[in-house]
């Protein structure tokens, strides 16, 4: 019997807070974007003007800050970054292999008819080969091929139907 505990969701979320309920990582980022923005401000100010300095600075610091605060579906910026990245880099193109039904049935007939010619080549005697469980009684290796080659049949059948149907 397995001992189970159960832990709540938002458990799972939590992020220790340090300074002013922010955590490490949202810490870091802010003073990072302060160390930014007050020497960018001064220098620019002269230039620009205070107004249209007051923009660059903010779009300058919008990125830092949106990689300490914000966390889509729970990933960092580092997750998300290498993410993008095997994503540009990558060959997008999926491969996807589909089995119809009428192959896969063609398949195991031709699996159980490599197995009986497998158990006819044996030096054994019927009786030990049937003791073993090597090979089954010969009335239900034929039922066997039957039913095989009905659900095969029945198989055409419904795929056909479906074509006619559409």
């Amino acid at each position: 019997m397995a001992v189970e505990v159960r832990v709540p969701k938002e458990i799972t979320e939590y992020r220790e807070k340090i300074i002013f309920g922010l955590s490490i990582r949202q810490l870091l980022c802010t003073l990072v974007a302060i160390i930014i923005a007050i020497p960018s401000y001064i220098f620019l100010s002269k230039y620009l003007g205070s107004e249209i300095t007051g923009y660059v600075v903010m779009i300058l610091v919008i990125p830092v800050l949106a990689i300490g605060f914000i966390r889509p579906k729970g990933l960092n910026f580092e997750k998300i970054a290498v993410k993008a990245i095997d994503h540009t880099t990558s060959n997008n193109k999926k491969k996807y292999l589909t089995i119809t039904q009428v192959e896969l049935l063609e398949e195991i007939k031709n699996d159980i008819e490599e197995k009986q010619k497998f158990f006819r080549k044996r030096d054994k005697s019927k009786e030990e080969r049937e003791f073993k469980g090597f090979e089954p009684k010969e009335e239900r290796r034929k039922e066997n091929i039957k039913n095989i080659k009905k659900q095969i049949k029945r198989a055409k059948q419904d795929i056909r139907r479906n074509k006619k149907s559409r």
